[in-house]
This record gives structure tokens, sequence and C-alpha cells, in this order.
């Protein structure tokens, strides 16, 4: 029996290091691609040559955004990288790596899910009540806003190098920075998108008069136009981060939180599910731009502009 346990155990390290090679390659193209498509846009925003983002209060936050981004590409997947290319070549990992990347994740996860929510009260708010959204989401504001998140969030990352519980931190920190957002988020769009659908039902009046039967078509038709187009974009911007937090939150919780020893899973199960749940977390710091940029004409033209400029 022990020359059969001998050669699973060694075809056991095979698999996980055929695993992690596979995980370290596609985390180095996405974080790549991350890297270029977001240095991209801080060029665009720094340069700004159709004067499109001058001023524009959502400027500041997508200079934060971006360069959370960036940072998740280059410093928190170099660590992950480096950790699993040492663990390869040397058998052994190096925990100041780990602890880089770990106080990283968290960082990245707590700063782009509440960038998010800003982002997305900005464009929300300027359809539904653009007028106290021009009073209350000035530069000043999110300036204070993003300024003081980041502290609490660089704070809250440490915590679990301060003697507090492994499990307690990680229960607290699912809630509050992975689960709330996301329902935040669900909220704001849906009530942003039933505001517009229920616009297409309002009788509009002109000037006390009711308007003809062809106006309220036309307006029914032109606000469902917008919920719809809506829709499409509010998708394309939540489905990578939906798909991304959910991944972390259910790994997260499984093997911080004792779930597994219910389900009874196995060690490689364990090293695949975290490995591929972190692949997919860096999904939405690489595409978010190209979502951008697809969606919104401001970005699609300057990115355009300053490419042929190139």
């Amino acid at each position: 029996m022990l020359p059969n346990n001998t050669n699973q155990n060694e075809d056991l390290v095979s698999v996980r290091r055929h695993i992690a090679l596979a995980v370290a390659i596609c985390l180095a193209i996405l974080a790549v691609i991350g890297v270029i498509i977001n240095g991209l846009m801080l060029v665009v925003m720094k340069r700004d040559p159709q004067r499109s983002f001058l001023g524009k209060p959502k400027t500041l936050l997508d200079w934060a955004t971006f360069l959370f981004h960036f940072f998740a590409g280059t410093i928190i997947a170099t660590a992950f990288i480096a950790t699993d290319v040492i663990w390869l070549v040397q058998g052994k990992t190096l925990n100041t790596l780990e602890t880089i990347g770990f106080i990283g994740i968290n960082l990245m996860i707590a700063n782009q899910n509440f960038s998010l929510i800003l982002a997305i009260l900005i464009g929300t708010g300027g359809i539904t009540k653009p007028h106290l959204a021009r009073r209350v989401l000035t530069r000043r504001n999110l300036a204070i806003s993003i300024t003081t998140f980041l502290v609490v969030s660089s704070v809250f990352s440490g915590m679990p190098f301060t003697g507090v519980h492994r499990q307690f931190f990680h229960l607290l920190y699912l809630n509050l920075f992975i689960t709330l957002p996301l329902l935040v988020s669900l909220v704001i769009y849906a009530g942003t998108y039933l505001s517009i659908r229920n616009q297409a039902k309002v009788r509009p009046v002109n000037d006390g008069i009711e308007m003809t039967a062809e106006k309220i078509e036309s307006n029914r038709r032109k606000h469902n136009r917008i919920a719809r187009n809506f829709l499409v974009t509010a998708s394309a911007f939540f489905a990578p981060f939906l798909i991304s937090n959910l991944t972390w939150y259910i790994t997260q919780k499984m093997f911080f939180l004792n779930v597994e020893v219910s389900l009874q899973i196995s060690d490689l199960t364990s090293f695949v599910m975290i490995r591929v749940s972190l692949l997919i977390l860096f999904i939405f710091p690489t595409f978010n731009p190209l979502v951008l940029i697809i969606f919104i004409p401001e970005y699609g033209r300057a990115v355009k502009f300053v490419c042929r400029c190139r």
C-alpha cells in the first residue's frame, strides 16, 4: 500500500503543479492586458484630447478606478504569480509575497466595489435626479469619499495581522465589502430601470394641454428605448463585477468559514477552486475599461483620437 500511496501523492503534486502553472500563465496574460488597457485609459484621461472629461466630477473617480486596476495588474497579480513560480521552482512559498497578495486583493476588491457604486450613482443620478446628483456628487465630495474609503479599507485589510480572528475577519469582510455593494448596486439599477419604464406610462402634458396620441406613443417608445439601452449598458458593467465577486465570495465562504468540513471537499478541489476564483476575480479590472470604451461614446472617441495621434 505504501508505494501506491507514494505514487498517488506524486500524481497529486504533479496535477497541482500543472494547475498552478496554467493559472499563473492565464493570470499573467490577464495582468498584461489589464495593465495595457488601464495604462491607455490613464494616458487618455491625462491628455483628454477632446476636453471630454475636463471639470467633470466623474473624472476624479475614473482616475482612482484606473489606478486601482493598474495597481491590480502590476503589484497584486505579480505577487500571486511570483508565489506560484517560486513554489513550482523551489517547492516552497514566501510569506512576504502571500501577505502582499492577501492585503492587495482585499484592497482591490473593496475599492473597486466602492468605486463602482459611486459610478453607478453618478450614471443613474444623471438619468433620474440630475439636479440632486449635481449638488451631491461634486468633485470635493467624491475626493473626500474616495480618500476616506481608501484609508478605511487599508486599515481593515491589515486587521488579520493584528491578532483578529481570521474567521471573524472574513465574515465581516465578505458582508461589508462584497455582499453590501452587490445588493446596493442591484437596488440602484433596479430602481433606475423601473423609474425609466414608469416614465413611459406617464401621460405627458404640454402647457396644460394634453398631448396627442401620436406624441404619447412617441414618448412611450422613447422611454422604452432608453430603458432597453440602460439595461444593456448596466448588464455589460454589472456582469463582470457580479461574476468576479460571487466566485470570490463563494470560495472564501467555503475555505475560510469551515463550510468545506461539512462538504468534505478534497485538497485538490480546494486548490483548484481558490486559484480559478482568483483568476476570475481579475476579469473585472481587466475588462471594465473595455466596457467604458464600447458603451460610453466619450471614452471611445478619446481613445480613438489618442491612438490615431500615436
